[in-house]
């Protein structure tokens, strides 16, 4: 076998751990009209991002609740992220 180079400008650092977070949650309805509602995972006091199926932010914010109101974007598919509850789901907005 071949030895690597050594590069003295760069260290090398032993991976710890990696955390993997799965968390089962509905979100509904689906379609939906007016506010999206979550259940299975506590949301509240996480921050949200809404991408568009362009991958444009269209809304972020705080979780108030175990809801979001959407009233405002237009109908189509989107995509919500909730990062720090490895939550990332699609839905339509009617």
């Amino acid at each position: 076998f071949l030895k690597p180079k050594q590069n003295p400008h760069f260290k090398y650092r032993r991976v710890e751990q990696l955390k993997v977070i799965q968390v089962n949650v509905k979100l509904f309805p689906n379609p939906v009209k007016e506010i999206i509602f979550f259940e299975g995972a506590n949301v509240t006091q996480e921050e949200y991002q809404i991408f568009s199926v362009s991958c444009k932010l269209v809304k972020q914010g705080i979780v108030v609740g175990n809801d979001i109101p959407i009233e405002m974007l237009d109908k189509g598919v989107y995509f919500i992220s909730i990062p720090e509850k490895g939550i990332s789901q699609k839905f339509i907005k009617n």
